[in-house]
């Protein structure tokens, strides 16, 4: 199997990206010759600790996903931020998102967590899948390390790991990449709480 690298810089504003500056992308070819597996690994922050992670989120809070609420591109036409970027797609899945306490923060019982899935940065530019992307299952309940869109009022993960599965009174950390949920040891729901209130 062959593998080919590409790397490519993007200057995008925060609200377009949530934060992230540029991405890699691994191109791999099968001995089929046509299929390709694209993966975009994102400038985003990963996080070692719960403290900065804390520090560094609008809101931390316990919620169980009621639904998906559909996909939607976040890419902004630079001349009219009001309509979709007519040559990038960036698809972002929103997951609407009951709350059930605010460990950090305050704000309402039903919150729009937006996740991005994939992204195309051209035309004819091919499908690029985010590695950071969790799909999440309804009726699921997590503790989420967000940040607020200025723009859109939407929620964003603040890095990764941003999503903690609560399962049976015990929290821990999701993510597709184990280096990024190696640092957090699963921990029960009441002390996990106690250890993000004391960094808030």
């Amino acid at each position: 199997m062959k593998k080919a690298f590409l790397a490519s810089t993007l200057v995008l504003t925060p609200a377009l990206l949530f934060g992230c500056s540029s991405s890699n992308v691994a191109v791999e070819k099968t001995s089929a010759g046509q299929k390709l597996t694209v993966t975009s690994h994102a400038d985003i922050p990963v996080y070692a600790d719960l403290a900065k992670l804390t520090s560094d989120a609008d809101a931390v809070v316990i919620g169980t996903v009621s639904n998906i609420e559909g996909s939607r591109n976040l890419a902004r036409d630079p001349n009219n931020p009001a309509k979709e970027d007519p040559n990038i797609l960036i698809e972002g899945v929103d997951y609407r998102v009951h709350v059930q306490e605010y460990i950090k923060g305050a704000g309402t019982k039903s919150l729009l967590i937006t996740e991005t899935k994939q992204k195309r940065m051209g035309k004819d530019a091919p499908m690029v899948s985010e590695e950071g992307y969790m799909e999440l299952e309804s009726g699921s309940t997590y503790v989420f390390f967000v940040k607020k869109s200025p723009t859109s009022g939407r929620y964003y993960g603040v890095g990764q790991p941003f999503i903690f599965e609560v399962t049976e009174g015990q929290v821990q950390a999701k993510g597709k990449n184990p280096e990024w949920t190696k640092p957090f040891k699963p921990k029960d729901l009441t002390t996990f709480i106690e250890d993000v209130k004391s960094h808030s």
